[in-house]
């Protein structure tokens, strides 16, 4: 869902108990707000949100749920990504501000009833949140002090994929410091934003990372193993791996 006129809202949900998964909801003028969601007892899981707007580009009010999702804030300048009042709880989600943008001053801003946060990942940002209501469990943030519960890690390609405005790809690679840090919560986070079977203990944030699986390898710069073997001079079926990958 594109939403790219200034001042509207891409999604405006007030019906309780809506629930939403699998979308992905964008918003690209820099007035443009997309989602929001005042409803109580509503779900959003496993969506892309992605926004271009000078403050918050998602808004959840109420006793609602957010969870294994992604929300990345792309404008110039980012006070915000999300602000999420009243009591939402919020699991396996990564906020982000592309690298080649400027900082948000906060990730999220919580206020009245307390929202809580479970394994997210909150990068780009100067601060974790404003407003006081609001508990960390086994997070992870770039913020050099953040509140209890949320631990510091370099925002770079070590912890993500690609981390810049064209490209966004907030998949973990091997070695990042998100892998098997979180919490196990197969209540609320069985299963990763693409769908995959998470593995105790949780990763942190809305992907889980996945290794190459034995055998997975069938060719190598578009040459059959076989034909490799063959060029290499060994005999066939005596080379067993190549680059530490099981042939």
């Amino acid at each position: 869902i594109s939403c790219s006129g200034g001042y509207v809202t891409g999604i405006d949900v007030s019906q309780n108990y809506s629930r939403f998964s699998n979308l992905q909801v964008q918003a690209t003028n820099s007035a443009g707000f997309t989602w929001n969601i005042s409803g109580t007892n509503c779900d959003v899981d496993k969506c892309i949100i992605e926004g271009a707007r000078a403050n918050h580009i998602f808004l959840m009010f109420g006793t609602n749920s957010l969870r294994n999702s992604l929300l990345v804030n792309r404008a110039s300048s980012s006070p915000l990504i999300a602000s999420l009042k009243n009591g939402v709880a919020v699991t396996n989600c990564t906020f982000a501000v592309p690298s080649d943008k400027t900082a948000a001053t906060n990730a999220v801003i919580t206020q009245y009833t307390t929202s809580t946060f479970e394994n997210c990942a909150f990068f780009g940002v100067s601060g974790v949140a404003s407003g006081g209501a609001a508990n960390f469990t086994t997070c992870y943030t770039n913020v050099g002090s953040p509140p209890s519960g949320c631990t510091t890690a370099t925002y770079n390609t070590s912890q993500f994929v690609n981390i810049t405005d064209a490209t966004r790809d907030y998949r973990i690679p091997s070695g990042s410091a998100l892998i098997g840090a979180g919490t196990t919560d197969a209540t609320n986070s069985p299963v990763d934003i693409a769908n995959t079977t998470r593995v105790a203990p949780w990763d942190v944030g809305c992907w889980q990372y996945v290794s190459a699986a034995a055998g997975q390898v069938k060719k190598i710069d578009g040459l059959a193993i076989a034909s490799v073997k063959a060029i290499l001079g060994t005999a066939k079926g005596s080379l067993k791996k190549w680059d530490g990958l099981t042939l």
